[in-house]
């Protein structure tokens, strides 16, 4: 009996894999023998490994405030550069998307320069068709 085209199913078909091995106590203890000539005692492998040390535990921050504002003032001056470049490219109205391949940068990235921008008011947005399109103020308006 064979059945009906309509009840017949697609199977998807997976390559098979091999058998998982089976590893015995013996097969875990013999790295460890061969590294310390007997098998020792959780104590004993803890002392011969060693205290652990955690890096974020020995992180102190960096005490001069000068380090810090040159840090604060490169990041500022990278995020000024994003921007005047994002104006660059706004000589027409445009969407997220079309400055990000302008630019070719990420959409995020783009997207959050635009934000600031609408906010210290260099640019409009406005919604099209479910879109947000981007369009700089001409600088008599300003």
């Amino acid at each position: 009996m064979t059945p009906e085209p309509s009840r017949c199913h697609t199977v998807a078909i997976r390559p098979c894999l091999p058998p998982k091995t089976t590893r015995t106590l013996a097969d875990y203890q013999a790295p460890i023998i061969a590294k310390y000539g007997y098998l020792p005692s959780w104590p004993e492998l803890a002392k011969h490994e060693g205290p652990r040390i955690y890096v974020r535990y020995d992180y102190t921050p960096p005490s001069d405030l000068v380090g810090r504002e040159a840090a604060i003032a490169a990041i500022i001056a990278k995020g000024e550069a994003t921007r005047a470049s994002i104006l660059g490219t706004l000589t027409k109205p445009m969407t997220c998307p079309d400055v990000a391949n302008a630019l070719g940068r990420t959409r995020q990235l783009i997207n959050r320069h635009l934000v600031l921008l609408a906010k210290a008011g260099k640019i409009t947005g406005q919604n099209v068709k479910g879109l947000k399109v981007w369009e700089r103020i001409s600088e008599a308006a300003e």
